[in-house]
């Protein structure tokens, strides 16, 4: 059964390569057996005392690299992203992983009560129509001990880093050489706003838009970006919806993003050219000074008790007409869905509650949970984003039949809409029409119930093509 499922995950993962036909089979069966039931503990997954013990051997195995697995994974990535045909853009952002529990883990930080490490992900999505996740092409792992960051390379070594933020210009470099021939923007958050990072992208030609948390001084004694900005007209006013932000959320991401209601904000928006100068400090190595773009973001009218929307959006794009301005926001508002991305990670698949006892171990239950933290996050988000289209852009077509049998109630047909199909899929996993939302753990187990019926159905498939009645 495992064998057909895997099958179903190929298009996820791709061809794993670890130096050991064994082990390759074995990240195999491992993976497919996580897709099952991605949210429970690894003894409710496995089905025998053997399976589970063959799991901790293969994350514990020093020949088994994270490294490799994520390789897979990124491989897979790009081949979706190519055949997309459209630009990609390659979403970069950090994630503190938390663990909690009195037991020690081994090569982890110290964090209070608990113990932590980072991981660095740059995510492909799709830049335009339907908002599709192609995989994850990049990602490193970090330790923070008392403000020293420190690369832990998948090999098992460690290698400090300058300060915290060189984390963004390595992660770039990294990922531009796996990059195939394709039209690629990088889009980062406040953190990635770091000079060395801009003349990284600049130097590489990677088109990028990245949002501001410095007021820049201007070259030539011409004051700060904002100055720059004062003296232009907003030339786009449009509406847009702003997704909800919740409450559980840690302290300090929460001071940056308040918890909000789903809500309309109408943003003006304006852009102009900026010549910056490079920042005290920085090593002299880097250019005087840049040219760049930037796009301010100001809601106007915003309802009382809200604080309003405001975004600076450095940019190499053009910004000469009210479509080029709108065309960089739209980019930058797709950012979100990297952090859909490590909800589904740590919640729809867990990985906060995952018992392994060292870092070396986590590294590599994290590459496993990869292709089925896209899968998730994919239906989660079309299904709100883009409810009304067609159920064709989430699932196949055996997929469609395998819920209308699980789910007859909800009468699904070939003219149901992706939200229609998410809600089915989530009653398989035991959601309550009238407990709201469904959540990443009620969905994940009704997607993993049609996949593990999938599987069936292809093995009984491949049973009948070889003449067996």
């Amino acid at each position: 059964m495992r064998a057909a499922r895997k099958a179903v995950l190929d298009h996820a993962l791709g061809a794993i390569e670890l130096g050991d036909a064994r082990l390759n089979r074995r990240a195999g069966k491992i993976i497919a057996a996580i897709h099952e039931r991605p949210a429970d503990s690894f003894p409710h997954i496995f089905d025998t005392d053997a399976d589970l013990e063959a799991y901790y051997r293969f994350t514990n195995n020093p020949k088994v690299r994270a490294g490799a697995i994520l390789r897979s994974h990124s491989t897979a990535s790009w081949d979706r992203a190519t055949k997309c045909g459209n630009t990609i853009l390659l979403l970069h952002d950090t994630t503190e992983h938390t663990f909690e529990g009195d037991d020690t883990r081994i090569g982890l930080s110290k964090r209070g009560k608990h113990q932590s490490f980072w991981s660095h992900v740059t995510l492909a999505v799709a830049a335009t129509g339907v908002p599709q996740a192609f995989g994850v092409v990049g990602l490193r792992a970090y330790l923070c001990d008392d403000g020293v960051w420190t690369w832990a390379r998948s090999d098992g070594s460690g290698e400090p880093i300058r300060k915290g933020s060189d984390r963004w210009f390595d992660g770039v470099h990294e990922v531009v050489e796996t990059i195939p021939a394709l039209d690629v923007i990088h889009v980062a958050d406040r953190e990635g706003d770091a000079y060395p990072m801009f003349c990284a992208l600049k130097s590489l030609k990677q088109a990028f838009v990245i949002r501001a948390a410095h007021n820049r001084t201007l070259a030539d004694d011409m004051g700060k970006v904002k100055d720059a900005l004062a003296g232009v007209e907003h030339c786009v006013v449009r509406e847009v919806e702003l997704a909800s932000r919740t409450d559980r959320r840690p302290p300090k991401t929460k001071a940056t993003h308040p918890t909000r209601d789903t809500r309309p904000a109408k943003l003006a928006m304006r852009a102009t050219t900026a010549i910056v100068k490079r920042p005290m400090g920085s090593t002299a190595e880097l250019p005087d000074a840049l040219t760049m773009n930037v796009v301010e973001v100001n809601e106007v009218e915003t309802p009382e008790g809200s604080p309003p929307i405001h975004w600076m959006l450095w940019t190499t794009l053009p910004v000469d007409t009210p479509e080029q301005i709108e065309r960089v926001v739209d980019i930058y508002r797709r950012r979100w869905i990297i952090e859909e991305f490590f909800r589904s990670l740590k919640t729809g698949c867990a990985f906060s509650k995952r018992q392994a006892d060292s870092l070396d171990a986590l590294l590599r239950t994290q590459a496993l949970l990869l292709p089925v933290a896209v899968a998730l996050l994919n239906l989660r988000k079309l299904a709100r984003t883009d409810p009304k289209l067609p159920w064709s852009a989430a699932i196949s077509e055996r997929q469609l039949r395998i819920v209308q049998d699980m789910q007859p109630k909800h009468k699904l047909t070939k003219r149901s809409n992706v939200r229609a199909v998410m809600l089915a899929i989530a009653a398989a996993g035991g959601h309550i029409k009238n407990n709201g939302e469904p959540g990443w753990i009620t969905l994940g187990r009704g997607f993993d119930d049609i996949l593990e019926r999938e599987a069936g159905w292809i093995a009984a498939e491949r049973w009948i093509a070889k003449g067996r009645p």
